[in-house]
């Protein structure tokens, strides 16, 4: 039930709150604490990439992994 009231709550009008993008500075320090040794650690840095690069949304980026 409370889902699907949120759902309508939602539907007629309030706003999801939106987040903000982060700046280059912000990705070379997450980049820079994924160490490089396995495949998985390099998938871990392309998925980041590719999502800045792209300005994609975490949905987006969830279907590609």
């Amino acid at each position: 039930m409370q889902g699907t009231l949120a759902g309508i709550h939602r539907e007629l009008g309030v706003a999801p709150v939106k987040k903000h993008a982060i700046e280059d500075v912000q990705l070379r320090r997450m980049l820079a604490g994924i160490p490089t040794r396995t495949k998985r650690d390099m998938r871990e840095r392309a998925l980041l990439l590719v999502g800045w690069f792209s300005a994609c949304r975490r949905s987006e980026l969830a279907a590609l992994g």
